[in-house]
């Protein structure tokens, strides 16, 4: 209401306005949710996010309420930003989350839309457990010569296992890894090994989905290689009596190599001469007196080595 108060009330009557009534009313507000993730595993948590904004400008205060369906979630303050924040750690399930808020002096109440939150269960991996067979192309060989080890890898429920690595151990000492091929196998081929026994075996060395496992051990022998003693240059009689007589003759292995060691000659059991073979496995040998149908029993011997066999090669006249 105003009121007019004149300066001079004898010329001029004062006068006074009808009441005029403001209403101010609270500025409405808009709610909207957003969550982390709408798509999670049981047993993780997920973040609610509801943003207030009001009209003109105002200040929206107060609380959130978070519900699901009917079923309240919780309820947090709005910050000074106007947003309130709620984590909730959500079982397995489908949720429909909606944000309520709850309005102020100055700002009305207002609601989000609603967002779905799909919890999925924990998928736990089976896992199996495996056996791995281990086999050898051949349990006996000479030395120069390899095996082939072969690992197979199969499921408790007896298919292939296709995935992951083997190993192959000679004792305690890995010889080397390989992965599985599609069949569930996997080869190694093992050089080198010297005169004796030996103990292989295989490790599947698993997966997530798939236990570890190891296989008998296979026993492989390694023996001498033998050797083949034979003439390249034989001996022949018609010389003149008592001249000397030199033969020549190569030491031959069965597999590889230069055998080393010495050739003897023996005439009645009675060593004649002794020489030593050289790199190619050639020797030379005499016959000091000449060769002739007189001489008897006639024996050349190979003394082998560490790594080769002895051999004979006889001639009886």
């Amino acid at each position: 209401m105003a009121t007019f108060t004149p300066s001079n009330p004898q010329a001029v009557a004062g006068s006074a306005s009808s009441q005029l009534s403001i209403a101010i009313s609270a500025a409405a507000t808009t709610t909207t949710l957003n969550a982390t993730q709408t798509a999670t595993a049981s047993g993780a948590t997920v973040t609610v996010e509801a943003t207030v904004k009001a009209v003109f400008g105002a200040a929206a205060f107060g609380t959130v309420t978070f519900k699901n369906g009917a079923t309240v979630l919780g309820t947090a303050s709005v910050n000074g930003n106007g947003v309130a924040r709620l984590t909730l750690p959500l079982a397995f399930s489908s949720y429909s989350v909606q944000a309520f808020y709850s309005g102020s002096s100055t700002a009305t109440a207002s609601q989000s839309a609603t967002k779905t939150v799909v919890v999925s269960p924990v998928v736990t991996p089976v896992v199996q457990s495996t056996t791995t067979k281990l086999t050898a192309s051949t349990n006996s060989l000479a030395i120069g010569q390899s095996v082939r080890l072969t690992a197979r890898v199969k499921a408790a429920n007896g298919a292939a296992v296709t995935t992951g690595q083997v190993q192959f151990f000679r004792g305690s000492i890995l010889l080397g890894t390989l992965n599985l091929d599609s069949y569930g196998q996997a080869s190694w081929t093992v050089n080198g090994l010297g005169v004796g026994s030996y103990g292989l075996r295989a490790v599947y060395v698993g997966t997530s989905n798939f236990l570890t496992s190891t296989s008998t051990v296979a026993t492989v022998t390694v023996s001498k290689q033998a050797t083949r003693l034979a003439f390249v240059t034989p001996p022949t009689s018609g010389g003149l009596v008592g001249e000397p007589v030199t033969v020549q003759l190569r030491v031959t292995p069965a597999v590889s190599g230069s055998p080393i060691g010495t050739v003897t000659l023996t005439i009645n059991s009675a060593i004649v001469g002794t020489a030593k073979v050289d790199g190619n496995g050639m020797v030379k040998l005499t016959f000091p007196t000449g060769y002739n149908s007189g001489l008897g029993s006639i024996r050349f011997l190979y003394s082998g080595s560490s790594t080769f066999e002895s051999s004979t090669l006889d001639l009886s006249r």
